[in-house]
């Protein structure tokens, strides 16, 4: 959680966050590209609903690549 008012920034013309509390830069899929965090951002797992909703576990936490990319932590938009 982010010290109140802080929220990571998008910077359209670098493709990349910052975050404003230790200054890590990440790509949009939560690598890291300038640290000094030392490993990518977590993914909690999501589930869209049939009322469109859509319902995020944040006891179910993924970071590795390859495991971070399947369904349980991605829900394509239409």
């Amino acid at each position: 959680m982010y010290p109140s008012g802080l929220y990571p920034n998008w910077f359209q013309a670098e493709n990349r966050f910052r975050c404003p509390c230790h200054g890590s830069n990440y790509t949009p899929k939560g690598d890291v590209i300038a640290g000094p965090a030392p490993k990518p951002l977590y993914r909690c797992a999501i589930q869209k609903l049939a009322s469109g909703d859509l319902l995020i576990d944040k006891s179910i936490l993924e970071d590795r690549p390859g495991l971070r990319e399947k369904p349980q932590f991605f829900v394509k938009f239409a």
